[in-house]
């Protein structure tokens, strides 16, 4: 490890070294500890403000594939969030397969050019019931990089039946 070749005073001068980056990372459990607990409050915020809205989010990676879905899913659509992450958007099971080509077209157009986009889509609730919803689709830039695209999808249903 090197130590033989060392002089007592030298290892004696890097043991104290050491305590003293011991104690300074110590020092940091606190702080750290406290930031947690603040991201898990904001988490859990974020979870109730999500799962409120009448709204569906969907967030995709740049391959169209779902990434993280909003809670309400389940009350809306049936489906709960763990069952459409991973779906890519051409076999998203509560997207109406009419709608798969021009909803996956509206994707590549927010993947490849960053602007965003609103159409109306029909979704196909887990116990069939057919609903439409207006889907408005947005670029998320990560280091100046378009990495995926955000949709929030607002249930017209009431408003095209009427």
């Amino acid at each position: 490890m090197g130590y033989e070749n060392k002089t007592i005073g030298q290892l004696i001068s890097e043991l104290k070294e050491n305590r003293q980056w011991l104690v300074e990372l110590e020092s940091l459990i606190p702080r750290l500890q406290q930031a947690q607990e603040a991201l898990s409050d904001f988490e859990e915020k974020y979870r109730i403000y999500f799962s409120l809205s009448n709204d569906v989010m969907l967030s995709f990676d740049n391959h169209l594939c779902v990434v993280s879905v909003s809670p309400n899913v389940e009350r809306l659509l049936g489906y709960t969030p763990e069952e459409l992450i991973g779906s890519t958007l051409p076999e998203l099971v509560v997207l109406d397969p009419k709608d798969q080509e021009e909803a996956c077209d509206h994707a590549l157009h927010v993947l490849s050019r960053g602007v965003s986009y609103s159409s109306i889509y029909q979704f196909i609730s887990k116990d069939g019931v057919r609903k439409f919803g207006e889907v408005t689709g947005i670029p998320f830039v990560k280091e100046g990089r378009i990495v995926g695209f955000i949709t929030v999808a607002k249930d017209i249903t009431e408003r095209v039946n009427a």
